[in-house]
């Protein structure tokens, strides 16, 4: 509190409290949490322990995956990382240089591609409505190339079926 590592309307996250600072007294300091709890944290506790301080970021980072189906080839992928990269790169709030978008990953499911970039937007309603805008572009992106994000999914095989049971399937059902 002395150091200056919080001021009142700053959003922090503390071992002791997460919320809005709304008052920082000589003893202690009122925090209101999301559920509009008020959290009273002596100035002791906070001092002596880490303190987040999500209000002061310069810029917000997102990192996240997208996962293509098994049928998309090879050239497909290239050419959806090449385009979102470039797509990304475009858009006014994103860190140009930070971009970057791999193909990393074959999953039990998809095959992963890895997005990366900072938002030079601070605000984390802002931050988050560019990354609404971001998830929009990929979607372009997916259909413009015709490709698809995946799902996860098993499959199961049988060596054996014992008798009678495929004459159970309901009609309509693919029967062997």
């Amino acid at each position: 509190v002395v150091d200056n590592v919080l001021r009142e309307e700053e959003y922090i996250v503390s071992p002791h409290a997460e919320g809005i600072v709304e008052n920082i007294g000589v003893l202690s300091t009122r925090i209101r949490q999301l559920n509009q709890g008020l959290v009273i944290v002596p100035n002791s506790k906070l001092s002596g322990d880490w303190v987040v301080n999500w209000s002061r970021l310069e810029k917000r980072w997102f990192n996240f995956e997208v996962g293509l189906t098994y049928s998309s080839t090879a050239d497909q992928i290239q050419q959806f990382v090449n385009l979102l990269t470039e797509r990304l790169r475009e858009r006014e709030h994103v860190q140009e240089d930070s971009v970057v978008v791999l193909f990393t990953e074959y999953a039990d499911s998809s095959l992963n591609v890895l997005v990366r970039f900072y938002v030079n937007l601070p605000d984390w309603v802002d931050a988050h409505a560019e990354r609404h805008e971001v998830n929009l572009v990929i979607m372009h992106v997916l259909k413009d190339i015709g490709i698809e994000v995946a799902f996860p999914s098993r499959s199961l095989y049988l060596e054996d079926v014992p008798s009678g049971l495929l004459q159970t399937l309901p009609n309509g059902a693919e029967r062997e």
